[in-house]
């Protein structure tokens, strides 16, 4: 599984990292050219980390039952994260819980219970 980033803290990040490099970009505007404050090679790197591919975040899980609880107390949990949630009645899927609220998973995993 590919690993998730944050895009706009990873260029803010490699921004405001302190270069040692000695080649500096200048900016022409005009006739006037100026330092922009950012080395070449920073430069190139953000160019890299922008033009590369975003990864398809969504995460999936399905509710569970913590066996401690029997089906009648209407305790069920994130496969995920865990995380219990106390319903007045009915499941998760009768009330439309379609994420977990805690973590965000899409609760459309498919289990053996399932049928």
């Amino acid at each position: 599984m590919a690993d998730l980033i944050d895009r706009d803290k990873l260029i803010k990040a490699i921004v405001n990292t302190e270069c040692t490099i000695e080649t500096y970009n200048y900016v022409i505007s005009g006739t006037e050219a100026y330092h922009n404050g950012l080395a070449q090679r920073q430069l190139e790197i953000l160019d890299i980390v922008s033009e590369q591919p975003t990864a398809k975040a969504e995460r999936h899980a399905h509710w569970e039952q913590p066996s401690y609880f029997g089906e009648e107390n209407g305790v069920f949990q994130c496969s995920n994260c865990k995380e219990e949630f106390v319903l007045i009645s009915g499941s998760p899927k009768e009330n439309e819980y379609n994420y977990c609220p805690n973590c965000g998973c899409r609760m459309d995993e498919v289990t053996n219970n399932d049928g």
